[in-house]
C-alpha cells in the first residue's frame, strides 16, 4: 500500500518487452566503467545488457519493489556468472540502498508514469537525486501517450515527454535530449543540475 492506503497499480517484472535494451543503453551513451542504476529493474533485462557495457570496471545495482522480480534478477546473476552486478529489494520512493553521490547513470524505464500513478514521485526524485553524482545522468525510457500496443500502462496514465521533462525540471533535473527508444517508447536524457 502507499502513503494513501492504496494498492500500487501496474507492477510487473516484465516491463521492456517492445525494448531492445542493448541498443537502447547504447543510444543513451551508458558509458564504459560507469555506476548504473536500474530502477524498477524488473527481470533485469536493463541490468544485464548494462553490465556488458559497463565492463567488469562498472557496477550495475539493479533495484525493484517486488520480491519475484529481484529473484529473478539474482538468479540471472547466478546463471550469467555476473560479478558486477547486485539486485535490491527497495521501494524508491522509501530510500535506495545505495551512498549519496554513488551513481553516474539511473534508468528509470516504464516506471515514471508509475510513480505518478502511486503518488510517490516526489519522494522517488528526490531520492534518485540524491544517489546520482552531481552532473550525473537520469534517463526516463517510456511509451508514447497516444503508441497503440497490447501492453503496457493505460493510454490515459502515461506522461508525454514534455509532462516527464516538467517533472524532473521541479527535482534538479534539465534536458540533455529527447530521442525515440522504438517504435512506442521515447527516451528523455536529464543531467542532474
Amino acid at each position: 500500500m502507499d502513503k494513501h492506503g492504496q494498492t500500487p497499480t501496474h507492477l510487473g517484472c516484465s516491463n521492456d518487452r517492445y525494448l531492445d535494451p542493448p541498443a537502447v543503453l547504447k543510444a543513451l551513451g551508458l558509458p564504459r566503467g560507469a555506476a548504473f542504476l536500474d530502477v524498477g529493474a524488473g527481470e533485469g533485462r536493463f541490468s544485464f545488457a548494462a553490465a556488458a557495457i559497463v565492463g567488469p570496471g562498472g557496477r550495475v545495482y539493479a533495484v525493484d519493489v517486488r520480491e519475484e522480480c529481484v529473484a529473478a534478477v539474482r538468479k540471472g546473476i547466478g546463471e550469467r556468472g555476473l560479478t558486477n552486478v547486485e539486485a535490491h529489494l527497495a521501494d524508491v520512493a522509501k530510500g535506495i540502498p545505495l551512498p549519496a553521490a554513488s551513481i553516474d547513470f539511473a534508468l528509470v524505464a516504464n516506471v515514471l508514469h508509475e510513480f505518478v500513478e502511486n503518488h510517490i514521485a516526489p519522494a522517488a526524485l528526490r531520492e534518485l537525486a540524491r544517489v546520482l553524482k552531481p552532473g550525473g545522468t537520469l534517463a526516463v525510457v517510456d511509451f508514447y501517450p497516444e503508441a497503440d500496443t497490447a501492453a503496457g500502462p493505460p493510454k490515459d496514465v502515461r506522461l508525454a515527454p514534455a509532462q516527464a521533462e516538467a517533472l524532473l525540471a521541479g527535482h534538479g533535473f534539465r534536458k540533455v535530449r529527447l530521442g525515440k527508444a522504438g517504435p512506442y517508447h521515447y527516451a528523455l536524457v536529464m543531467g542532474k543540475s
